[in-house]
C-alpha cells in the first residue's frame, strides 16, 4: 500500500542551512512542490514523497545494521531521481 507525505522546511538560520535541509530531504527522496516561498523573511519549501507502508498482518522486516546502510546520493543523483519522478 502506499501512502503520500507532505513536509514544510523552514529555516530561520540562513540559506545555507535552508539548502543543506533541502538537500538531505532530496536525498530521502522527497520532490520540492512549487518554488520557495518567504514568510516573516524566512524561507519555506513545501516538499511531498510516496512511500510503502505495511498492512498490519504483514511480517516486518528486520531493522537493518548500519553497515548495511546506504549511503547518501549526491546532488546530482538526486536531481537525477526528482526528474525520473516528474
Amino acid at each position: 500500500m502506499k501512502k503520500a507525505e507532505y513536509k514544510i522546511i523552514v529555516s530561520d538560520k540562513g540559506f545555507d542551512d535552508f539548502e543543506a535541509k533541502v538537500s538531505e530531504k532530496l536525498n530521502e527522496g522527497w520532490k520540492p512542490i512549487g518554488g520557495i516561498s518567504f514568510n516573516h523573511s524566512y524561507p519555506h519549501q513545501a516538499m511531498a514523497r510516496v512511500v510503502d507502508v505495511k498492512r498490519k498482518n504483514e511480517i516486518a522486516t528486520p531493522p537493518q545494521k548500519a553497515s548495511d546502510k546506504k549511503r547518501s546520493l549526491t546532488a546530482n543523483e538526486a536531481m537525477k531521481r526528482l526528474d525520473d519522478l516528474t
